[in-house]
């Protein structure tokens, strides 16, 4: 996704209303119970979109990492995230030891190389029995063109980028926008 796509996504309106989902929301979409974050967790947040999340993570007294493709997405958590990163840079950071992460709404944006690398970062930044639960569209959700994955597809990528599908299930529909999602749950083996 390139800085212009970024900035248009994330000041028009429209996409406001679909990317910027409460914390709450989002947890109940990945199936998360409210208490998942608890005091002194360290997490990866994974694509800022507005910074709700990474704000919601240091409000409940976790330590935000936070992970994005361009460095436009880290105005909005400047004065929240421990540490801002880019996906580019993962390779080349000392690893975080997160207890868990969260992906929401950012990996159809991913081509294949892109997803590669934020896999492949994001899986050395988990600790041993963490969890990362990410949201993949397997259908366009607004006419766009997006990168589309359906649920083998996703757990072959995932394994190839040194990654177990702990549990691929969930699946939703969001008839207003044509889409369909499913919810990954990712470690390290």
């Amino acid at each position: 996704m390139s800085n212009v796509d970024w900035l248009k996504a994330h000041t028009q309106k429209k996409q406001r209303d679909i990317t910027g989902s409460l914390p709450e929301k989002v947890l109940e979409y990945h199936k998360l119970p409210p208490d998942v974050i608890k005091e002194g967790m360290v997490v990866l947040d994974i694509g800022l979109g507005y910074g709700n999340m990474a704000r919601f993570i240091r409000d409940k007294g976790a330590i935000p990492y936070c992970i994005d493709v361009i460095p436009e997405a880290f105005h909005g958590v400047l004065d929240t995230a421990e540490k801002m990163i880019l996906t580019k840079d993962l390779k080349n950071t000392e690893p975080i030891n997160a207890d868990f992460g969260l992906c929401h709404l950012v990996v159809q944006h991913c081509d294949d190389a892109e997803l590669r690398e934020l896999l492949t970062g994001i899986l050395l930044h988990i600790k041993e029995g963490g969890i990362i639960s990410i949201q993949v569209a397997e259908r366009d959700t607004c006419g766009r063109n997006r990168f589309l994955r359906n649920k083998k597809e996703f757990k072959r990528a995932v394994k190839q980028c040194g990654g177990d599908c702990v549990n691929l299930g969930v699946e939703y529909k969001w008839p207003k926008y044509g889409s369909k999602w499913f919810i990954s749950r990712i470690s390290r083996p």
